[in-house]
């Protein structure tokens, strides 16, 4: 006979809680070194400069141009607190809408959607819609341009 437990109270007890597995407190400092690389970092680390990533991933180059001489780069893009590029796919409407997000952009928001736009449409040869909102330092385009914007980004250094 099949027994259904639906809800907490009509569930039977698991056991006797003395047979679990046992444990003790202690307060060695030469232990407590093994449970602090399971705990998560307060701050995630700057990772390490290397010529090339296993995962395609680049640093950003011009973070220290644009914030050394502001006036000489048009715009900037900033990376995520996770050093990653702030490009993002929204799916809407059972799947029918794309529209690709490029947030955290500093300096000059209509000439980076004037590149980026020409940059698509020389991949996609069609026109690219485009909404530029600059409270927000927000850029949607029409469709599913993920990849070719992280390319266009990463080939600028941004």
């Amino acid at each position: 006979i099949q027994k259904r437990y639906s809800q907490y109270r009509s569930s039977e007890n698991v056991g006797d809680p003395s047979e679990y597995t046992s444990f003790e407190i202690t307060e060695n400092p030469e232990e407590w070194k093994f449970v602090e690389r399971l705990l998560p970092q307060k701050m995630i680390p700057t990772p390490i400069l290397k010529d090339k990533y296993p995962s395609g991933w680049c640093p950003q180059i011009v973070f220290t141009l644009f914030t050394a001489n502001p006036e000489k780069q048009e715009y900037y893009v900033e990376r995520t607190r996770n050093h990653m590029m702030p490009v993002y796919l929204d799916i809407s409407f059972r799947g029918q809408r794309r529209i690709t997000y490029v947030s955290k952009i500093e300096g000059d928001i209509w000439d980076f959607n004037n590149e980026v736009t020409d940059y698509l449409k020389k991949l996609e040869k069609r026109p690219i819609a485009s909404r530029v909102n600059e409270v927000r330092r927000l850029i949607m385009f029409k469709g599913d341009h993920v990849n070719n914007i992280k390319q266009f980004l990463m080939k600028k250094g941004l």
